[in-house]
């Protein structure tokens, strides 16, 4: 059992690199002027739309600025807004 189970391990990880170097170069076609912050927000856009939306503004940090808002001092050191 242990055998098949390091075999299941050793087709996945290669997979699973691919994906992330997919989803990684999605985020770089990402285009801003496509949100629809309001579909976001209701829950109305599928996962891709959220996914490129969310890789996209973790990977710059000048993404808030793109979308005309900027960070709001907090009293909490774990907390950005």
């Amino acid at each position: 059992m242990p055998r098949r189970l390091a075999t299941l391990g050793a087709g996945f990880l290669p997979a699973l690199a691919v994906l992330t170097n997919l989803a990684v170069a999605k985020a770089n076609d990402y285009d801003p002027a496509s949100l629809d912050l309001a579909a976001l927000i209701e829950c109305g856009a599928d996962v891709p739309t959220y996914n490129g939306f969310a890789l996209w503004l973790g990977d710059r940090p000048d993404a808030p600025a793109k979308l005309g808002r900027k960070e709001v001092p907090a009293g909490n050191p774990f907390l950005r807004q």
